[in-house]
């Protein structure tokens, strides 16, 4: 066995009985074991002074940190010891990365589904340090689409190098989503949070999802055409192409056009240019009713220059790009607009293949409109 082949017992060994029921009863197991060997609270005092230094405090370390979140989980000193025992689990992940021991490798892969976002986050580190093997590929995307943005960083890392071009494809997604150092998971959408209903059975994605403009994917193994009539049903309306939806409510403005083309603008404009005039011959008495009126011209100009931001939701296709997508269908299930200005999807659906994916993709989008 190799001598740093995770000299410290590992919370992530799983049986097949499950992972989550094999973890609490190996917890209950090392707090029994705790209780019988441990020489008292002077030994567990000496640990907790300092950074564990060798390899036997290491061990100590981790199965005081099992044992105090078997027993007592919330406790300050469960925290102390955590921190100090990810360290140690961390370092021990590292050795196994420059280790040479087929056994090692597979103690990597294991940890890859630990229930620990930095032991995931270490392992997936450890694969691309030793060098992605074709059967890793597999679980590593599946970090991929991890909750918790550290660990999708270092799977998509891990995934540079891989042999899979669409493996590759999907980590520089990842990467220029700017999935950041943090272990903190990001939350998944409810159904108040989303513009239309979630198609059933489909896997919320994390790395492609932006929220904060909106926009919540979700991927199915469901063909496109089932997809699209679904949310064609829901919406009781006829699916778009792409080029039905940017040339009718997708906010495309005609070629040429901008703020000082848009007639509500130009009446607004020649009003103000009246009280400018106005202002000129304005007694000193009616100079500050004047002055009101122009500051209220501003503001609903302001007004309708927002209203105008709006009136391109999408632009050009994201998803036009013959390579990693199949035709986009969009389904619109909320317009926004009309009168002097063009009617917008506010709220709609977008559904195509994934190439690199290898799933149909749903992209729900919904329009922040002004004050929002």
């Amino acid at each position: 066995m190799h001598p740093r082949s995770l000299p410290v017992p590992n919370p992530c060994d799983a049986t097949r009985r499950g992972p989550v029921a094999n973890l609490a009863r190996a917890l209950r197991r090392v707090a029994v074991l705790l209780l019988a060997v441990l020489a008292g609270p002077a030994s567990r005092a000496t640990v907790l002074v300092g950074q564990p230094r060798t390899a036997e405090d290491e061990r100590t370390v981790v199965r005081d940190w099992l044992a105090c979140r078997a027993s007592h989980p919330a406790a300050r000193e469960c925290a102390s010891l955590r921190t100090r025992a990810m360290d140690a689990l961390r370092q021990a992940v590292r050795d196994l990365a420059v280790s040479s021991e087929p056994a090692d490798a597979a103690r990597i892969v294991r940890l890859l589904r630990c229930p620990d976002p930095e032991l995931r986050a270490a392992a997936a580190d450890a694969v691309g340090a030793r060098g992605l093997a074709a059967e890793q590929t597999a679980t590593l995307l599946v970090l991929l689409n991890d909750p918790v943005p550290a660990v999708r960083r270092s799977a998509a890392g891990a995934l540079d190098h891989a042999e899979d071009e669409r493996a590759r494809q999907l980590a520089a997604r990842v990467r220029s989503s700017g999935a950041g150092p943090s272990f903190v998971p990001d939350d998944g959408p409810s159904s108040q949070d989303l513009p239309c209903p979630a198609y059933p059975g489909a896997t919320y994605l994390f790395f492609t999802s932006a929220p904060d403009v909106g926009i919540r994917q979700f991927s199915t193994a469901d063909p496109v055409e089932t997809v699209v009539a679904f949310y064609a049903g829901r919406a009781k309306t006829a699916a778009l192409t792409a080029e039905q939806f940017t040339g009718s409510v997708g906010g495309k403005p005609p070629e040429g056009r901008d703020m000082e083309d848009d007639p509500e603008v130009q009446a607004l404009q020649k009003k103000a240019d009246q009280l400018a005039k106005k202002l000129e011959n304005a007694s000193p008495a009616e100079r500050g009713k004047v002055l009101a009126e122009i500051m209220s011209m501003q503001g609903a100009v302001m007004a309708q220059a927002q209203k105008m931001a709006q009136t391109v939701p999408l632009g050009e296709n994201p998803y036009d790009d013959g390579e990693q997508y199949g035709p986009v269908r969009f389904v619109v299930f909320q317009k926004t607009g009309g009168g002097a200005m063009p009617a917008i999807a506010s709220r709609f659906v977008a559904i195509f293949e994934d190439k690199a994916l290898g799933k149909t993709v749903i992209a729900l989008h919904v329009l922040p409109l002004p004050g929002n």
